[in-house]
């Protein structure tokens, strides 16, 4: 659903994004709350935040990514571990190669 600037002063938009939430919570079994995000990379953020991810932390991620997932470590205070990726299966699924994540230079 698309939202204009006249929308969001009638304030429509926080009755909208606030259905549109408690209806993803009920996806969900019950004492589940669900939070949209305006920005992929604010997400990023709060869930490395709420998982406690911090100073020194190292978080391992693919090679070849975005450039808004290391930013959000970093934001953080942690410290990207970049791995690359292998074919599982063709032509669409890969996974982090166990072989090179035990190579992938680490913090000491």
């Amino acid at each position: 659903m698309a939202f204009s600037i006249a929308s969001a002063s009638a304030g429509k938009v926080l009755s909208s994004l606030s259905t549109y939430e408690d209806q993803f919570a009920g996806l969900f079994p019950k004492d589940i709350q669900a939070f949209a995000f305006w920005k992929g990379r604010v997400a990023l953020f709060a869930i490395l935040e709420s998982l406690g991810i911090g100073s020194g932390d190292e978080v391992i991620m693919p090679g070849f990514t975005c450039v808004v997932v290391p930013n959000a470590v970093l934001y953080r205070g942690a410290i990207p571990i970049y791995v690359d990726i292998e074919a599982l299966r063709l032509p669409w699924i890969f996974v982090i190669s166990s072989r090179k994540l035990q190579a992938a230079p680490r913090q000491s």
